[in-house]
């Protein structure tokens, strides 16, 4: 009786190892776990590598690129309003206009955690176009502030929702492209007459065109290289093979507290 349990106990650690190791590669790697279940490494050729690349840069530059400018432009909308009577509109005295200005990059920085918090557990090319979405509409709601306190809020929300995008071209730069090829690749309305104040117009346009730019992320922008519909499977197997060198991986959901210690830990951080 005592061997009959004990050979039990022993076939259920078995059975709880297996347990283990099958919860160990659903949280791998997902770009490991597509080389896996493609045999392993695989041997790219030099023109494979070039093909790859080319193919990447057509895809996916056409959608960063404009992404940057869209950033840079929304940000300093509000330089552009000052232009055009927003300050004696809103009544702004004193520091309150420097505020409006400064509460942008309060509100980044209060948004950097749970945005790189999000990205570990949700598609990155969905999560970019949702941010995108809001923070275009945030922008178009900077027309309607009448005072301060609105313009004050909504500048702190553009800020924290505009956070979420730079870490989100890092990500999708080091799942497609080498550790030596990521750093390349990293209207008028004065003369508008209407009952719209002028610089109304300069948030209303902005916001609008970062509007309408989200649904072509969410629609184009790849979330990794395993659901890149450009790439077939094997450019897809060639595409992580390229990067391996990189040893970051593709994407994994496990958010891991040790690895934010050694962020804070990093000189270079």
């Amino acid at each position: 009786m005592g061997e009959h349990m004990f050979k039990k106990s022993a076939s259920e650690e078995k059975a709880n190892a297996v347990d283990e190791v099958e919860v160990v590669d659903k949280k791998a790697d997902l770009g490991l776990q597509f080389i896996n279940q493609h045999g392993g490494g695989i041997e790219i050729t030099e023109e494979e590598d070039r093909h790859v690349r080319r193919k990447l840069d057509l895809f996916l530059m056409p959608i960063l690129m404009p992404t940057f400018g869209l950033q840079y432009l929304d940000k300093v909308t509000i330089s552009y309003a000052a232009l055009y009577d927003f300050r004696s509109d809103l009544n702004l005295e004193g520091q309150q206009y420097s505020w409006a200005v400064s509460l942008f990059y309060v509100g980044y920085l209060v948004g950097e955690f749970p945005a790189n918090y999000l990205l570990q557990k949700l598609p990155i090319g969905k999560f970019a176009a949702v941010n995108l979405f809001i923070w275009g509409g945030i922008v178009m709601l900077c027309a309607v502030a009448k005072n301060f306190a609105g313009i004050a809020a909504l500048r702190f929300l553009m800020g924290f929702f505009e956070a979420g995008i730079p870490p989100c071209w890092i990500y999708i730069t080091g799942m497609f492209y080498k550790a030596s090829e990521q750093g390349a690749r990293t209207p008028d309305v004065g003369h508008i007459e209407t009952a719209v104040k002028k610089w109304q117009f300069v948030f209303l346009i902005c916001g609008g065109f970062t509007v309408l730019w989200s649904v072509v992320v969410f629609l184009w922008l790849p979330d990794t290289p395993l659901n890149a519909k450009f790439l077939s499977d094997r450019e897809r197997a060639v595409a992580i093979e390229r990067v391996r060198q990189n040893r970051t991986g593709i994407k994994s959901t496990e958010f891991k507290w040790s690895q934010v210690a050694e962020a804070f830990r990093d000189p270079q951080v």
